[in-house]
């Protein structure tokens, strides 16, 4: 069976196609409504450098002011293991327990020279999702005391963490939604109309088989065999 065949059977069946279209369609809306929203929140975390950087500054006779946010080059590396940490198996494991339908994402932000730690959240709520977003942003501080506690560096010389912004109100995200209920729809489709051509196909070779069989009884009939 080829294209111009099952596009005759669409057309000689064409209300069979209207029915088949409309379950599709019908597939589709109840996949959409079954699958429902997930919702993503989004934060990003700024690493401090300590305040003893400013005094190093000025026993080095450099200009030194008592902003920290002026010393924030070089905590790069350390954001980097930050976030190896946080994509660890460890701590993924622990966050999924405690919010199993949050899928949690943690990157450096490539944009920006600062050592900034974008996380985003998604899940099927936006209560998971904002669960999602505060047990990571805990963790943040959480992995700079251990790492810096390892290494025997001193409270008053550590790397501290603070939080930039943060999503107030999740945000509506429905691409998996229209994505399963468009599988859904296309898919129906596809058999039904495959499944109508099928059956379109043997008819017509059973109406063509009886045509050739009452020819063939007529033309005996009249003798010519």
């Amino acid at each position: 069976m080829n294209l111009s065949h099952v596009m005759g059977a669409l057309k000689r069946r064409w209300y069979l196609t209207v029915v088949a279209l409309l379950l599709a369609a019908g597939v589709a809306l109840l996949v959409y409504t079954q699958v429902g929203p997930s919702y993503r929140a989004q934060s990003t975390t700024v690493l401090i450098p300590p305040r003893t950087v400013m005094t190093a500054a000025a026993d080095q006779s450099r200009p030194s002011t008592q902003n920290q946010l002026l010393y924030l080059n070089g905590l790069t590396d350390a954001r980097d293991i930050v976030v190896r940490d946080l994509a660890s198996d460890g701590v993924t494991r622990r966050i999924a327990q405690q919010v199993p339908s949050a899928t949690i994402t943690s990157k450096s932000d490539d944009t920006s020279q600062s050592p900034l730690i974008v996380v985003e959240s998604v899940a099927g709520s936006a209560e998971d999702a904002q669960r999602g977003i505060q047990l990571v942003n805990a963790q943040v501080p959480q992995t700079l005391t251990r790492i810096q506690t390892e290494l025997g560096i001193q409270p008053q010389n550590r790397i501290t963490a603070m939080q930039v912004t943060a999503t107030a109100d999740p945000a509506v995200v429905q691409t998996k939604q229209i994505q399963a209920a468009g599988l859904a729809g296309v898919g129906t489709i596809a058999v039904l109309l495959l499944g109508l051509g099928l059956v379109d196909g043997l008819a017509t070779s059973r109406r063509t088989a009886k045509r050739q069989a009452r020819t063939t009884v007529s033309a005996r009939a009249a003798g010519i065999e």
